[in-house]
């Protein structure tokens, strides 16, 4: 499972939006299905250690074509 929050102003307002998905493949289609209006390739990476506020061990950075569009707690 991943669990993906978007980007948005605050940690509530993104954490209202909170899924999990069961894999990297399911993680692309949401995305892409929310950001339709991005274009290009989704990635994920590092993006800093963890983030004691909602329980996650690490926190990768979820983009859409380079621009930053939410964040996982893992990569695969």
């Amino acid at each position: 499972m991943i669990k993906y929050r978007p980007q948005r102003g605050s940690l509530v307002e993104a954490m209202k939006e909170y899924v999990e998905l069961p894999d990297r493949a399911a993680l692309e289609a949401h995305v892409l299905k929310t950001w339709s209006a991005t274009q290009g390739p989704v990635e994920v990476k590092p993006y800093c250690g963890a983030d004691w506020r909602i329980g996650w061990d690490a926190t990768f950075i979820v983009l859409v074509g380079g621009s930053p569009v939410g964040f996982a707690d893992k990569e695969k």
